[in-house]
C-alpha cells in the first residue's frame, strides 16, 4: 500500500519492517526563506529509530550526512536549478544526492 503524507516527520509513525520510506526534508546547511529548517541531529536520531526495510533521503551532498549514513546511493551532478532557492554553507559539493539507509 502506498501512502503519501506531507507532515512533520515527528508526527509520522512507521513500524513496518516491509516499509520503504522516501524523505525529502528541508535541506540542511542552506539559507532558504521558504521554511524554518529542522534540527538535523534530531532528524537523524528519528531515522535511526524508524522500523522500516529501507529509508531514502533526498538532500544535497553533505558531510554530516556522509558521516552519519555513508556515501550517497545516487548523485545528480547537474542540479543547479534546484540550488537557486538557497545558499550553501559548508557543502562538500552542490550536488543533489539520495542517501539510502538500510535497516
Amino acid at each position: 500500500m502506498l501512502e503519501l503524507t506531507s507532515l512533520d516527520y515527528k508526527d509520522i509513525k512507521i513500524d513496518d519492517f516491509n516499509a520503504v520510506v522516501y524523505l525529502d526534508p528541508p535541506y540542511w546547511n542552506t539559507d532558504c526563506d521558504a521554511y524554518n529548517g529542522i534540527d538535523f541531529s534530531e532528524f537523524c536520531d528519528w531515522i535511526n529509530n524508524v522500523n522500516a526495510k529501507a529509508i531514502y533521503i533526498s538532500h544535497y551532498r553533505d558531510k554530516m550526512l556522509d558521516d552519519k549514513f555513508g556515501l550517497p546511493h545516487a548523485v545528480k551532478r547537474n542540479a543547479k536549478s534546484t540550488l537557486q532557492s538557497g545558499t550553501f554553507k559548508k557543502l562538500i559539493t552542490p550536488y543533489e544526492a539520495v542517501y539510502k539507509i538500510n535497516k
